[in-house]
């Protein structure tokens, strides 16, 4: 097997500008921000995802990971906010465990890795095999503050969205670990739908309104497609936000690198990423206007239609805010990672696996 070198440091990006969706939602900022970001940093440093250290310190001060969810979950209460935001921040940290080291680079560091980190899904945070490592173990204690405001249905697709990500990455390892020729658009467009964690992020669109979607409305097919807009919008506004940082550091799951390697330009590339987050936002807009008709066709009570109205608004206001806070971030335009941790997976595999 092929043992590719890890790729130098990143240095810089220009800042992306995303394309002007005409997204007619209102974009609001969530009072609770300060309160949360707070509290949220103080559980990072609790559970040891974020190192106490100066750099870590600044690191979270540039990176306003809570500004995210502050304008994509702008109505969301204090405490559903704060379960949101613990997500966003531990994914991103976790997400970061895999670039320059090891573990993006070679299957047979991953794997344990991950592995453990799927067993760990069903373990109460005090159990010895969540406590192996840092990630494991907050994801543990995350899962069991969301199980106190959750039903067991919600928490089973959680758990399942989780190992699918994470099994995602596995994929995108092995393929930079064989030496495999460059996928084109289709196999990495296939892969980047896991290893982006948004079928898992998108079931806190129901953290954040309050109300969980009834197993029937959640069969319907707008429901579904709803999900899957809300996925592929996020998909290339990131990978068109992520582009430069990903082709220094190696990693090939990019979509627009897809593109690329079918002999298309980055300009191409780019202009193809901004006509699909087009089409897509238009499609969504047209979904939003047979959802209330939706509600009246399966008969759904008061509380169920005023929980549905509050699911859709998150919705809504999750893609005009998404946008927003990708393109004028610093994580796509600085090197943060080094600064955030000291890749505690890297270091530690040797001790545990």
């Amino acid at each position: 097997m092929a043992q590719q070198p890890f790729p130098g440091p990143f240095t810089s990006a220009k800042p992306v500008q995303l394309p002007e969706v005409p997204l007619p939602f209102p974009l609001r900022y969530s009072p609770y921000e300060k309160e949360v970001d707070d509290l949220t940093r103080r559980w990072c440093l609790t559970t040891g995802i974020l190192p106490d250290t100066e750099a870590a310190g600044q690191w979270w001060e540039t990176s306003a990971l809570t500004a995210i969810l502050a304008w994509c979950m702008p109505d969301a209460s204090a405490e559903r906010l704060l379960l949101c935001n613990k997500w966003v921040c531990l994914a991103f940290l976790f997400d970061d465990q895999f670039d320059n080291t090891s573990l993006g680079w070679r299957l047979a560091d991953t794997q344990p890795v991950l592995d453990q980190m799927i067993a760990a899904l069903e373990l109460a945070p005090s159990h010895p095999v969540a406590r192996l490592q840092p990630f494991s173990y907050a994801w543990a204690d995350l899962l069991a503050d969301f199980s106190q405001c959750m039903s067991p249905v919600w928490m089973r697709r959680q758990r399942h969205y989780l190992a699918r990500w994470w099994r995602g990455i596995a994929q995108a390892v092995a393929h930079r670990d064989s030496g495999a020729p460059p996928l084109d658009f289709r196999e990495r467009y296939a892969i980047r739908r896991l290893t982006v964690g948004m079928e898992s992020f998108g079931e806190l669109l129901e953290v954040a309104s309050g109300w969980e979607l009834p197993p029937t409305l959640d069969a319907m097919r707008e429901i579904r497609r709803v999900r899957h807009l809300i996925t592929d919008i996020t998909l290339f506004q990131n990978d068109m936000c992520s582009l430069e940082r990903e082709r220094q550091g190696g990693n090939d799951d990019n979509v627009l690198l897809g593109w690329e390697a079918e002999g298309h330009s980055t300009a191409a590339a780019v202009d193809m990423a901004q006509d699909q987050i087009r089409t897509l936002a238009d499609e969504f807009q047209t979904l939003l206007l047979e959802l209330p008709r939706l509600a009246d066709r399966l008969g759904l009570s008061p509380a169920d239609r005023e929980g549905f109205r509050r699911w859709i608004g998150i919705c809504s206001l999750y893609l005009a805010g998404a946008g927003r806070c990708q393109a004028s971030g610093d994580r796509y335009t600085r090197i943060m990672t080094e600064a955030a941790h000291d890749h505690h997976l890297d270091r530690l595999l040797h001790g545990w696996s």
